[in-house]
């Protein structure tokens, strides 16, 4: 039987599926894949595999390719990929995901081109409350607070 918390379950004829969020529409919207195996173990190895590929740091694109001069100060972009390097053995997949995620689509487009040394407690202000505003990406309105909030946890 499936474990709470894993989108794996047995189907009737006897297979085992195990559901990943992959990516998002560009109106927010979950995409998933659906992995199937002949065991629970096989289907959660498959979603393992899959997770792990999809959490990859080559996601994120660099904004300098070249190395920083000593005190020229890095960009928020290429912390941020540190940053979920970093974290990438402490947390959950599913929250390196929804980090990754979160730094893709809202936080490196916004804050990325900015040293990490120029951005103030106003630049993030602004941009939270932009996001609040007008941050859906189909353009009908502001992200859900939630989702602000998980952006600024990112941030911090």
């Amino acid at each position: 039987m499936g474990r709470r918390g894993e989108n794996i379950h047995k189907h009737q004829d006897g297979r085992w599926e195990a559901r990943v969020l992959y990516a998002h529409t560009s109106t927010g919207k979950g995409q998933y894949r659906y992995l199937y195996g002949k065991t629970y173990a096989e289907a959660k190895e498959k979603r393992n595999a899959l997770l792990a590929e999809l959490a990859a740091p080559a996601a994120l694109p660099v904004a300098d390719p070249e190395p920083v001069a000593v005190g020229a100060g890095i960009r928020c972009r290429n912390l941020l990929a540190e940053w979920l390097q970093s974290i990438r053995n402490s947390v959950k997949e599913s929250s390196l995901v929804n980090y990754s995620y979160l730094v893709e689509s809202y936080i490196a487009p916004a804050l990325g081109d900015y040293k990490f040394s120029e951005i103030t407690t106003e630049i993030v202000d602004v941009f939270l409350k932009k996001e609040l505003e007008s941050g859906r990406k189909d353009g009908k309105g502001g992200l859900s607070p939630k989702t602000v909030g998980d952006i600024r946890s990112a941030l911090l």
